[in-house]
C-alpha cells in the first residue's frame, strides 16, 4: 500500500462554505512573517466567490488526511486569513492566497500615537499581548514558552533645585518656618532634612521654597517645568482652614500674579504624599516663586525633596522622582552636581541607552513594525501557527518530534547547497536610525563581531534604540546556515518548521539540523523541506531510528 492524501477546504462561516480544490500548497518558513502561507486553486464556484473577499477578513480552513503502511495521520487544519483572490474567467479558476495572522499585523496602524506600550514597558510580553489585541481582538501569546524581557526606558534629567539635601529653613508667613532631619532621613544612606511649618497663626500659612525676587530662576518663556515635593502631615490640621492647605503653589509675576497649584497631600495625620505642578512660563513673565502651604491654624506640617525639571518632551515620562547629585549611582542611572556640590544644580546619566520613544506607537505604523525591534533586542521571534496561537520563540525553540530522511528509503529528491552569501555571515554590526520627540535625528550602533570573523553584515533598523542584542541574535542565527539541504518525500502531516530532522544523503557525511522550510505540495502529494544542517559522525544518537527510549540497552552500549 502507498500513501494516500486527501484534502478539503472551507471558507469559514456560519455555515461553512466548501471549496472545490483543484490542487495547491502550504508553507512554513521560520524566517519569514507571515510564518505561514498557502496557494489554493479552485473551480469558481459562484457560491463561494463572494465569501472569499479578503478586504473582510475572510479565513479559509485546510484539512489533511494521510494514510500509509504506519497508519492515518491527521486530520491536520490550516486555519488562514484570505489575502487575495485573483479569478481567471478563461478556464474558470480562482486562486486563493492565504497567510498565517502575522499578516494582520501588517495591516494594522493607529491613527494617533498611542503611549500605552510605555506604561506596560517592564514586559516585553505585556506590550505584545497589548498590540495584538489591539490588532486582532482576542489574540494573545501562549503561556508557553514563557519568554519576557524588560524594556524600562531611561532619560537624563537635571533637577535645577540647589539645594534639595540640605534643605535650610526658608522665610515664610502665617506661621514659624524651620528646619528638622528626623524626616525624611536616610535616602539611599544619606541624611536629608525637611522644612517645618508648626504654631501657624493664620490660615494663610506657608514657607518659600523659591523666594521672591531671584527673576525666573533660570527658566525661560514657553518652557514647561515641573516642580515637586514630598509632604507629610505631622499632625492633623483645624481651626480656619485655607483652600490652597498642604499644598504646592507656583506663582508668576506677568504685570499681576498668576498662580498655578498642585494636589493637596491626603488630610490625616501620618500621611505622607509626593504632589507635583506643571507650568509653562507664559509670554511677558518677570519672576516665578514657589510656596509650600500648611494652610490651617493648627497641625504641623513638613515639606522635603524638592525637584524642580524642564518637563520632558516624550509623553508619559517621570519628571518628579527625587534625585541630587550625591545619591548613589545604581545600575541604570550615574549623578552627579554640575557645580559644587549641595549648592548646584543636579544631573541624572542613564547607564541604559533604551529611550521612550521605542514604546509610542507612532500614527501610521503598522504594528508589525512597532513590535519587531522590541522582541528582536532580545533575542526572539513572535510566531503565530496554522491554528492562530501566537508564541514567543528563541534561538533554543524546538518542535516536538524529530525526522528521518534516508537515501534509499524515503528521499524521493534532494539537493545540497554551500554557499558565502548574504545568508551567512559571522559578525553583524546593525544601525539604529530614528527622530526623537525634539525632532533631532538620533543614530545608535549595536555591533556583534568575534575574533576572526570574516564576512560582517550591516542592517539597519527604522526605530529608535533598544539596547544591544539584536547584532548578536542575527550573527548566531547565521552561523546556523552556509550549508542548506533541501529534499523531497511523501508528506507526513506531523512534521513541523524548527523540527529536528536527520539526512543521509549519498556521497555526503550525515546531516543533523533543524527544519527551516517545509512546504507541502497538495496537487503532488509530496513534502519539500529545507534545513541547515552540520555533519553528523556515523554512528551518532541523531542518526538512530526511533526514540532514545524505545530503543534497547543503554546508551553507552549504543
Amino acid at each position: 500500500m502507498i500513501s494516500q492524501h486527501v484534502y478539503s477546504a472551507v471558507v469559514i462561516g456560519t455555515p461553512d462554505k466548501p471549496i472545490n480544490l483543484t490542487g495547491g500548497s502550504v508553507a512554513f518558513d521560520v524566517g519569514r512573517w507571515p510564518h505561514v502561507t498557502a496557494t489554493l486553486t479552485a473551480k469558481a464556484d459562484p457560491a463561494i466567490l463572494s465569501a472569499l473577499d479578503p478586504r473582510a477578513g475572510s479565513r479559509v480552513r485546510i484539512t489533511a488526511t494521510g494514510t500509509s503502511p504506519a497508519g492515518v495521520q491527521g486530520p491536520r487544519t490550516f486555519d488562514l486569513g484570505v489575502r487575495s483572490r485573483p479569478r481567471s474567467y478563461r478556464d474558470g479558476t480562482v486562486t486563493i492566497e492565504l497567510a498565517s495572522d502575522e499578516a494582520l499585523l501588517a495591516d494594522y496602524r493607529p491613527g494617533a500615537d498611542d503611549i500605552t506600550p510605555l506604561s506596560l514597558q517592564g514586559s516585553v510580553r505585556s506590550v505584545i499581548n497589548y498590540v495584538l489585541g489591539k490588532a486582532i481582538p482576542g489574540a494573545a501569546l501562549q503561556a508557553s514558552p514563557a519568554h519576557d524581557g524588560d524594556l524600562t526606558t531611561y532619560t537624563d534629567a537635571e533637577n535645577v533645585y540647589r539645594d534639595p539635601r540640605e534643605l535650610v529653613a526658608k522665610t515664610g508667613g502665617g506661621c514659624t518656618v524651620g528646619t528638622t532631619g528626623s524626616w525624611p532621613g536616610l535616602i539611599d544612606g544619606v541624611g536629608h532634612n525637611a522644612i517645618r511649618l508648626s504654631a501657624p497663626v493664620a490660615a494663610d500659612s506657608y514657607a518659600y521654597l523659591l523666594e521672591p525676587g531671584k527673576g525666573l530662576n533660570g527658566m525661560n518663556v514657553g518652557e514647561t517645568w515641573v516642580i515637586s515635593a514630598t509632604g507629610r502631615v505631622v499632625t492633623a490640621q483645624g481651626g480656619t482652614l485655607e483652600p490652597r492647605r498642604r499644598r504646592l503653589q507656583v506663582l508668576m509675576d506677568v504685570g499681576g500674579y498668576i498662580g498655578v497649584q498642585s494636589d493637596p497631600i491626603p488630610a490625616a495625620a501620618g500621611s505622607v504624599a509626593r504632589v507635583s505642578v506643571e507650568v509653562t512660563i507664559p509670554s511677558g513673565a518677570k519672576e516665578l516663586f514657589v510656596r509650600a502651604y500648611h494652610g490651617a491654624t493648627s497641625g504641623e506640617i513638613l515639606w522635603s525633596q524638592v525637584r524642580m525639571s524642564r518637563k520632558s518632551t516624550a509623553p508619559a515620562q517621570d519628571d518628579t522622582t527625587y534625585f541630587w547629585g550625591s545619591k548613589p549611582d545604581t545600575a541604570t542611572y550615574d549623578y552627579s552636581w554640575i557645580g559644587d556640590p549641595d549648592v548646584s544644580t543636579s544631573k541624572r546619566r542613564a547607564v541604559i541607552d533604551r529611550r521612550p520613544e521605542l514604546l509610542v506607537w507612532r500614527a501610521g505604523q503598522s504594528a508589525m513594525d512597532f513590535l519587531h525591534p522590541l522582541f528582536q533586542a532580545f533575542g526572539l521571534r513572535l510566531v503565530c501557527d496554522e491554528q492562530r496561537r501566537w508564541t514567543l520563540r528563541d534561538k533554543g525553540y524546538a518542535a516536538p518530534g524529530a525526522l528521518a530522511i534516508r537515501y534509499g528509503v524515503n528521499l524521493w529528491d534532494g539537493s545540497d547547497t554551500i554557499d558565502r552569501g548574504s545568508d551567512w555571515f559571522d559578525g553583524c554590526v546593525v544601525h539604529y536610525r530614528w527622530r526623537d520627540y525634539d525632532g533631532a535625528q538620533q543614530e545608535r550602533v549595536d555591533a556583534y563581531i568575534p575574533a576572526g570573523a570574516k564576512r560582517v553584515e550591516e542592517v539597519t533598523v527604522e526605530s529608535a534604540y533598544p539596547g544591544p542584542g539584536y547584532a548578536e541574535y542575527l550573527t548566531v542565527r547565521a552561523l546556523q546556515r552556509g550549508r542548506e539541504v533541501t529534499v523531497t518525500t511523501a508528506p507526513d502531516w506531523t512534521a513541523q518548521p524548527e523540527q529536528a530532522i536527520s539526512i543521509v544523503l549519498p556521497d555526503e557525511p550525515a546531516q543533523s539540523g533543524t527544519v527551516q522550510t517545509l512546504r507541502y505540495d497538495l496537487t503532488g502529494d509530496a513534502m519539500t523541506i529545507t534545513t541547515r544542517t552540520a555533519d553528523t559522525p556515523a554512528g551518532a544518537i541523531a542518526l538512530l531510528g526511533g526514540t532514545i527510549d524505545a530503543l534497547p540497552g543503554t546508551i553507552d552500549s549504543l
